[in-house]
């Protein structure tokens, strides 16, 4: 194999050959997991709740953080249909 294949040659340089993404991307999707299942089992800080952060990141759905969530998307939709 080539020895460029599977590292990076720098901040924005890698090899991008099929291979090479196919490992990257299932690297990547393992880390997340790993990652995703962490947050789960830990819990966000009492100051952070009430956010749209703490609803997407923590996955904490709490009357204020559900609250967050529906007002961010209210909004979203408002401003979608105003646009239009």
């Amino acid at each position: 194999m080539d020895p460029i294949h599977d590292r990076v040659q720098s901040a924005w340089r890698r090899c991008a050959c099929e291979v090479c993404e196919t490992k990257r991307k299932a690297r990547n999707t393992e880390y997340m997991r790993r990652w995703r299942a962490r947050r789960r089992e830990s819990t966000p800080p009492p100051d952070a709740h009430g956010r749209l952060s703490t609803y997407i990141n923590w996955g904490c759905r709490c009357d204020a953080c559900l609250e967050a969530h529906r007002s961010y998307h209210r909004e979203r939709r408002r401003k979608l249909r105003d646009a239009t």
